[in-house]
């Protein structure tokens, strides 16, 4: 049976995928959650660095059920072990409306500056920071009112490869 597990932003979701992909599945949000243009970066690298520079006039409105209905299709096909999705907090209240159990990863709060020095690492932009490290409290404290299966709180220098059975 797949598992879902909502994971912070910095904690190797794209990793994981990228390195086992035959038992990770990294469901990215952003082609459901806005409406993109056409030409999608192919590049890793180059898809981290335009995080968070659309707006609100670039949201879906289908969001987010597109998201979770895709999700769940996902889920019941049990193809991976692991399907790895971003901890948005709508996503998580569907998840427990529909009794589908998630494991939920996310970084201690004292790790705000090692995950800066992540998102940098990886080439994430400015609004992207301006978002993750200027509201890290709200992102933490969402996180730690949701009402996962399991909770896996990472520490210094972890990421979901050294906690998720490969």
């Amino acid at each position: 049976m797949s598992t879902i597990v909502l994971a912070h932003a910095g904690t190797g979701k794209t990793y994981c995928a990228t390195h086992w992909p035959d038992q990770f599945l990294d469901l990215v949000s952003m082609p459901y959650k806005y409406i993109l243009p056409e030409q999608i970066s192919k590049n890793a690298k180059e898809s981290e660095t335009t995080k968070a520079i659309y707006t609100i006039e670039d949201m879906n409105p289908e969001w987010p059920h597109n998201y979770f209905d895709t999700l769940v299709v996902r889920f019941h096909l049990n193809q991976y072990e692991y399907i790895l999705a971003p901890p948005d907090w709508r996503i998580a209240i569907l998840l427990n409306a529909h009794e589908i159990p998630y494991t939920l990863a996310y970084p201690d709060r004292s790790l705000k500056k090692e995950y800066e020095q992540r998102f940098l690492k990886r080439g994430n932009n400015a609004d992207f920071l301006s978002i993750f490290i200027d509201d890290w409290d709200v992102f933490i404290d969402q996180m730690d009112r949701m009402h996962p299966q399991k909770r896996i709180r990472l520490q210094s220098g972890q990421f979901l490869s050294d906690v998720l059975h490969r």
